[in-house]
């Protein structure tokens, strides 16, 4: 392991320092599906003080511009959702039937799925959803993009729905849509019938939180007191403050 000693089963003068990753795991809740791994190397020794954070967006925005003022967000919608990815790494089950079933869709204006390529990101903008299996872990960067771009996330996956909760807890109910991975695996969900079942009140809602949530997302080009780097820092302070007031910072 490639991390030992230091972000992996930490030697004892770094076993209080915090991590940052891209995922994380949740203890207290049983772990199944692609990115589980032993329950001997899941515990809270092997990765003390572990905290996550999501990608940042391939976009930046301004601090002084409201998010209320971006195109993205003031853009009519042409399409229900879109997949941008690949279908050969990652939850493969998911992101194959994804595939198979925009193919089946014949409808670009029901599902577009196209391989990954940067200037892709910007048909978000014009989808309504953007569906989100998991990729080479939990949380993939395209749904960073997702966000940015005002197109309300499709998960797949309770690990990814766990991941980044100082960005994502508060909000992702209202902010978000949690497929069941196996009923959708096993042909028992149609994506085109359960996102078009939602009611006008929620749509709306989901998209109202996305353009004032979404600066989280992304790390601004100036200083901005609520991008992801400002996220960062206030929690990591606060855990730190937690630390010392339960009296574990230093070493024994």
């Amino acid at each position: 392991h490639s991390g030992v000693g230091w972000y992996f089963n930490p030697i004892k003068e770094l076993m209080n320092t915090q991590r940052l990753a891209y995922s994380h795991f949740n203890f207290s809740k049983s772990r199944k599906g692609v990115h589980s791994y032993k329950k001997k190397d899941t515990t809270i020794k092997m990765y003390p003080n572990l905290w996550s954070a999501p990608y940042p967006s391939s976009i930046h925005y301004r601090a002084e511009t409201p998010t209320k003022n971006m195109p993205q967000f003031r853009t009519k919608r042409k399409r229900l959702m879109s997949f941008i990815g690949k279908s050969n790494h990652g939850d493969q089950q998911v992101r194959k039937r994804i595939v198979n079933m925009c193919k089946k869709y014949k409808s670009n204006s029901i599902c577009r799925s196209s391989g990954w390529k940067p200037a892709l990101a910007t048909a978000k903008a014009s989808s309504v959803f953007c569906l989100e299996p998991a990729g080479d872990s939990p949380w993939r960067k395209s749904i960073s993009d997702s966000i940015t771009f005002g197109c309300i996330p499709v998960l797949f996956s309770d690990l990814t729905d766990d991941v980044a909760p100082w960005f994502w807890q508060d909000l992702k109910a209202r902010g978000r849509v949690l497929v069941p991975r196996d009923e959708f695996v096993a042909r028992r969900i149609d994506l085109k019938m359960l996102l078009q079942s939602m009611p006008s009140e929620l749509l709306k809602l989901m998209q109202t939180t996305l353009r004032e949530k979404s600066r989280r997302f992304q790390y601004s080009t100036d200083d901005d007191q609520h991008d992801g780097v400002r996220i960062i820092l206030d929690n990591l302070h606060r855990e730190a403050i937690d630390m010392e007031r339960r009296g574990v910072c230093g070493y024994n």
